[in-house]
């Protein structure tokens, strides 16, 4: 199973947090796990591995001021958190869902938790599937797939970062977590290695922008906006494929430090 939920909460009063707060939802998510599991906890932390989740970083309205942002204790804030394995899904989901789960801390604030959305009637980036579900949804037919990269998305190339939108560059690392997490589906009927550099195009930008980022590893550049792709390929196992990694994307995120906030995708169409 594939799982993206909001957790829903509020400021008892205004404060002022940084820019950027996605290594903050890291740092409370890691604690969710540890309340439910300490060793569950201690594996995530580990670097050099492929992580089963993604954090985005504080969704809402924010006022800017000076190098900082406000938030109002009037308006309701939102952390976006995908889990891509059932084994982890389950220690945290206990621990959202137990009546003792009233507060968080983000950045030395506390916010009081609202409501737990696992469902896409309340909040569009709510969802659950399972691998065949998101199979049979996936088209063989239609060949255009329009992405919203929501937060600053970039890949490690080397010593470097490369922060362009290119669907070698998409769709590869979207696959890679695919085929780890999609437990139980084999890579049969596509044999076309090169088809993400050579099968798909950009036809489109809308809002294409780049956007600077301050993590404690020092500054990151990143590119947000909606990318419109047209594969060429006219192989329907191929066209399947590839939009059923489109649409695994809302839950695997895209390039590099997705468990920072970094690369939240959703498909648009």
């Amino acid at each position: 199973m594939f799982y993206s939920f909001i957790i829903k909460i509020r400021t008892p009063e205004d404060i002022f947090l940084p820019p950027y707060t996605g290594h903050f939802i890291y740092a409370l998510f890691l604690d969710i796990v540890n309340k439910a599991n300490p060793n569950l906890a201690k594996q995530l932390y580990e670097p050099n591995e492929v992580k089963p989740f993604t954090v985005s970083p504080l969704i809402g309205r924010f006022k800017s001021h000076n190098d900082s942002v406000m938030l109002s204790k009037e308006d309701d804030f939102y952390i976006r958190i995908t889990i891509m394995d059932s084994s982890l899904f389950s220690p945290v989901i206990s621990v959202l869902l137990d009546s003792s789960f009233r507060n968080v801390v983000i950045g030395g604030h506390r916010f009081d938790v609202l409501k737990i959305i696992v469902t896409p009637q309340e909040h569009r980036y709510a969802s659950f599937e399972t691998l065949d579900t998101l199979w049979n949804h996936a088209s063989s037919e239609s060949r255009i797939i329009s992405l919203d990269f929501l937060t600053p998305t970039t890949f490690k190339s080397g010593d470097s970062n490369s922060f362009l939108p290119l669907p070698e560059k998409v769709f590869k690392s979207i696959e890679k977590k695919f085929l780890i997490f999609a437990h139980g589906f084999m890579k049969k009927d596509v044999k076309d290695e090169d088809m993400f550099a050579k099968g798909i195009r950009i036809v489109r930008f809308d809002n294409l922008s780049t956007n600077v980022i301050e993590l404690k590893q020092g500054k990151q550049i990143g590119f947000t906006g909606r990318v419109y792709y047209q594969i060429k390929a006219k192989d329907r196992p191929i066209i399947k494929y590839i939009n059923a990694l489109a649409g695994f994307a809302k839950y695997s995120g895209v390039g590099a430090k997705t468990t920072l906030g970094l690369g939240q995708v959703i498909r648009n169409r």
